[in-house]
């Protein structure tokens, strides 16, 4: 039987602390903004930032601030320059479609060629993409880095240490008559799904059976709340 005390973020400590995870052999730290960074291959791992997915509402009438990319690259860039990572891997559905690229106002533009210019860019590629690469850079379907496998959609039957996203996890935890509900690592003793990172990018309970299924029975949730990296059995949740 599971307990279940005080949720952490209910405290006044708000100093900012990762998650640290042992995975296939290696140290992992999964950090509150949504990241993951893997600190002996100097890498930061981000999913699903959805780039002008803002423009795309538009393109189909519906009318919202159009400053989704600007912001999600504005977080991108504090947290490789908080962890100093060389290396980033985007792991699929970086742009929210095929033309998302094209759309890029001039200052996004910039943005994102920085990027591409200040480190290693290692691109997954997605499914909402459709083939699309930006100039400059290689896409793989999936990739083997030291024995960790990433790629865009898990597969079904893994055999391997995997690291994907796709489903953009988020977690509900009750308290007091009071539900919080928040996005979220989803982890077993071979999967991490991580979360979405984009700004406009919604999310799917992790007991939606197209994660649950995926998953051990006995997996492990990581929410990020705030500042911190708050981790639960999922055996709490429902």
């Amino acid at each position: 039987m599971t307990f279940w005390q005080k949720p952490e973020w209910m405290t006044m400590n708000n100093k900012p602390t990762s998650k640290k995870l042992a995975f296939g052999g290696h140290e992992l730290q999964l950090l509150p903004e949504g990241c993951l960074y893997w600190k002996d291959e100097n890498l930061l791992v981000v999913s699903d930032l959805h780039l002008e997915k803002g423009s795309s509402f538009v393109a189909n009438g519906v009318f919202v601030p159009p400053h989704d990319t600007c912001e999600t690259l504005s977080r991108l860039n504090a947290v490789l320059h908080k962890t100093k990572a060389i290396k980033l891997l985007l792991l699929g559905d970086s742009f929210h479609d095929e033309n998302a690229y094209h759309r890029l106002d001039e200052k996004c533009r910039h943005d994102f060629s920085q990027l591409c210019e200040n480190y290693e860019i290692i691109w997954i590629e997605g499914n909402h993409e459709r083939g699309f690469v930006p100039p400059g850079l290689t896409s793989y379907e999936s990739l083997d880095i030291e024995g960790l496998i990433f790629r865009h959609i898990a597969k079904e039957k893994n055999q391997d240490y995997e690291i994907s996203g796709h489903y953009h996890p988020c977690a509900t935890i009750r308290h007091k008559g009071k539900a919080t509900r928040k996005r979220c690592f989803v982890t077993d003793s071979q999967r991490i799904i991580m979360p979405a990172f984009g700004t406009y990018t919604g999310s799917l309970d992790v007991l939606d059976p197209a994660i649950k299924s995926l998953m051990d029975n006995e997996f492990v949730i990581h929410m990020s709340g705030g500042k911190k990296i708050y981790t639960f059995p999922s055996e709490i949740l429902g």
